[in-house]
């Protein structure tokens, strides 16, 4: 369980490699519940640490640019959304739950990278 918490930090292509490769060989076990929740939890951090750096971040943009931003999180929250809800198959079982909720958890860290990247930039200038 906490091997997969530990994937989230990786880049989104090697997240879902790994995690699906594990998938793969421990689904069939029964495990689905516990990849969940430890999916759940990263999301869950991921969320806390995006809210944080959209705090400090637009206060020190520009009145555009805090605008666009703002503008462009909601346009990628309604992607995250309902690409996982597009995603997800009602008759391919628990991993089916699994591979739509990988889907909303790649998308959360590379919003969170995103965002640590624009912090970064605007810090720096």
């Amino acid at each position: 369980g906490d091997q997969i918490c530990e994937l989230a930090l990786l880049d989104e292509r090697r997240l879902a490699e790994t995690l699906k490769a594990w998938m793969r060989g421990r689904a069939k076990a029964g495990i689905t519940v516990p990849m969940q929740d430890c999916m759940n939890a990263e999301v869950e951090r991921l969320e806390k640490h995006m809210a944080e750096q959209r705090a400090r971040l637009v206060p020190i943009l520009s009145e555009e640019r805090a605008k666009a931003l703002n503008d462009a999180l909601n346009a990628w929250e309604n992607l995250r959304k309902n690409g996982s809800s597009a995603m997800y198959d009602p008759d391919g079982g628990t991993l089916a739950t699994v591979i739509s909720s990988l889907w909303y958890l790649e998308q959360t860290a590379r919003m969170s990278r995103w965002l640590d990247d624009m912090l970064n930039s605007a810090t720096s200038q």
